[in-house]
């Protein structure tokens, strides 16, 4: 099995569902919010973040995601790669 990517969503009432891609290599947090169907729309007033595992011990990252600048402002800094 290859290499997958989770985009995990909070609906009503705070209910979380998620939804596996596979990963090639070169995704971003900006390809990922688009293939979750909505999730663009209401992308700039939510909370996004990108949690990745550590490495051999190391604690995980989380890497919190400016959505307004990226898509407002054209600054990248946040759209990390998945």
């Amino acid at each position: 099995a290859g290499e997958s990517y989770y985009v995990i969503t909070s609906g009503p009432e705070g209910r979380e569902s998620g939804q596996s891609f596979p990963a090639t290599g070169g995704e971003t947090v900006v390809d990922a919010v688009g293939r979750v169907g909505g999730l663009a729309a209401r992308a700039a007033a939510a909370k996004i973040w990108v949690s990745r595992r550590g490495k051999d011990g190391e604690p995980v990252q989380t890497l919190p995601v400016d959505w307004a600048a990226i898509t407002e402002h054209g600054k990248t800094e946040t759209n990390y790669q998945l």
